[in-house]
């Protein structure tokens, strides 16, 4: 397929596969955006053209529901199956059950119940252990 293409688009195609991915081979690309915010809720970002937030150099996008951008270094715990991608993704339906969860209301049960049926407090153990912190 790439002998096919002129030159100029296989320098172009891969000139913007190191502008997305880095040359460390990780997403630096967030889905978030600097029009009208800035992307510092993000990590260490830069505002690129198109308004589109991209991770700093040495950083990658870590696709949890809140897309942070993490040292290269911790790769392995974001990957799919690691213990901090596991933990984001199993505890996004717990954060909707605790968000309000009060003695008075109740909730607290149904939360706790989440908490442990997902087993948020070892994962969260786990990706502590794996990040270093």
């Amino acid at each position: 397929f790439f002998c096919a293409l002129p030159p100029w688009m296989m320098a172009s195609t891969v000139l913007m596969a190191l502008f997305i991915f880095g040359s460390d081979g990780f997403d630096k690309m967030t889905p978030g955006t600097c029009r009208f915010w800035p992307c510092w809720r993000r990590g260490p970002v830069e505002c690129i053209a198109g308004y589109r937030c991209m991770c700093a150099p040495g950083y990658f996008a870590d696709y949890s529901p809140r897309t942070q951008c993490r040292p290269v270094a911790q790769a392995a715990c974001w990957a799919v199956g690691g213990a901090c991608f596991n933990l984001t993704h199993r505890g996004a339906p717990c954060a909707k059950q605790c968000q309000h969860a009060t003695f008075e209301s109740g909730a607290h049960w149904s939360c706790g119940g989440c908490v442990t049926r997902e087993d948020l407090e070892g994962l969260a153990a786990r990706c502590t252990a794996c990040v270093g912190a």
